[in-house]
């Protein structure tokens, strides 16, 4: 990226100075992202160390060899259809635009990929995040899920947690804040999103530890 021009956008302070190349390997290690700047058309470009800035230890690195990187992303690769539904549950569905992607991806996915993809989300501790974004996605575009998706999902409807979830991700859709999250108090000063759409994967020390650690690099 360095070497073809593109603009490297730091997430510190810059308060000392350091080498660029070892700045970029400093932030790409401890934030799951950097990000670089295309210098013709303005355009950023994430470079990942790891899917989500909370998540279940072996998430990124089962992802990576499932997706296998050289491979166009498609429908058809489970473990990339769930990347999606959890980029946007990460995030509470703030944007209209990614509901109607789901939509449209949920009409259009093979019926036994989406049973690898809730078995997938199982392992994680996030079908629950995955069923809510669905049922959410339904509610605001009806015939968004076919009977196949009704049948697969008929377990969690009644589910409090499920239901409490679909109603926080229309909730921020709807709502005027600028994509703004509604969330929690507790999940909002301690992991955002993650300890509700990884439920019970995600360790409440791990994430202080990592707060902490971020508010420190971010000054270096």
């Amino acid at each position: 990226m360095n070497q073809e021009g593109y603009i490297f956008k730091s997430n510190t302070l810059r308060r000392r100075e350091k080498p660029e190349l070892a700045r970029q390997d400093m932030e790409l290690k401890r934030f799951k992202d950097i990000t670089f700047v295309d210098p013709a058309f303005s355009v950023p470009i994430e470079l990942h160390h790891r899917l989500f800035k909370f998540e279940p230890k072996t998430l990124t690195t089962d992802f990576n060899e499932s997706v296998q990187f050289n491979a166009t992303p498609s429908l058809s690769n489970s473990f990339y259809c769930l990347y999606l539904v959890l980029h946007g549950a990460l995030a509470m569905w703030p944007r209209l635009k990614w509901a109607v992607d789901l939509s449209v991806m949920a009409r259009h996915m093979p019926v036994h990929i989406r049973l690898e993809m809730m078995d997938i989300a199982k392992s994680y501790g996030c079908d629950k995040a995955v069923a809510a974004s669905l049922l959410m996605t339904e509610e605001v575009f009806p015939d968004s899920l076919d009977d196949e998706w009704h049948l697969l999902l008929n377990t969690y409807r009644k589910d409090k947690p499920v239901k409490e979830m679909a109603a926080l991700f229309y909730e921020t859709l709807t709502a005027n804040t600028n994509g703004r999250p509604s969330l929690p108090l507790k999940s909002a000063i301690l992991s955002g999103s993650a300890d509700i759409v990884f439920s019970g994967k995600i360790g409440m020390i791990e994430i202080m530890l990592a707060r902490f650690l971020n508010s420190v690099f971010v000054r270096i």
